[in-house]
């Protein structure tokens, strides 16, 4: 445990320092909302839309349009099941 501790903290601290970039998030039914990189959740989105489906959201599929550390979208992955 100490080693997953210790290696999670480490992951916590570069994701602390990469930039809070603004990015847009692509929802399934072509509607755009706009996020923060490492911040913005799929559960923020759904809760921004509405409590219940917050509440009703079990799984959620992040795609991104581009490497990380270039200006990105994030599409919603739903039409995509693996």
């Amino acid at each position: 445990i100490a080693v997953f501790e210790r290696l999670y903290n480490k992951k916590q601290e570069e994701i602390a320092a990469m930039e809070k970039e603004v990015i847009k998030i692509t929802l399934p039914d072509g509607a755009l909302k706009e996020g923060k990189a490492w911040e913005t959740s799929p559960m923020d989105i759904a809760l921004g839309i509405s409590p219940g489906l917050a509440k009703a959201v079990m799984v959620a599929k992040v795609r991104y349009s581009r490497r990380l550390g270039e200006k990105q979208q994030i599409t919603s992955g739903q039409d995509e099941f693996d």
